[in-house]
């Protein structure tokens, strides 16, 4: 009896717990298309910078995305969320 007793509260937590952020590319992709600002330089009417530069900033944010989708800030456990402090680090420039 005392085992089944020890069993119990570790499957009442695993059932209780949030899920995790799906991994499913097409839900990654949308959020970070929604999330990610095209610098003014990139603007295709001005194009300050080279078409490399440009690349490789759109590059630099989907990383800065990718680590803050692996530390859960656009999910709560249910749902993909909005997060404007995540936002404002994935548009960071250096």
């Amino acid at each position: 009896m005392k085992w089944i007793l020890l069993l119990l509260p570790a499957f009442v937590t695993e059932v209780n717990a949030a899920e995790p952020a799906p991994y499913d590319y097409k839900i990654f992709q949308r959020k970070f298309d929604s999330v990610y600002v095209l610098p003014a330089q990139c603007d295709p009417r001005r194009m300050k910078w080279s078409q490399t530069d440009c690349s490789n900033d759109k590059v630099s944010a989907a990383r800065r995305f990718s680590e803050e989708w692996k530390a859960l800030s656009y999910w709560d456990g249910r749902s993909v969320i909005d997060n404007p402090d995540a936002d404002g680090r994935v548009n960071t420039r250096p």
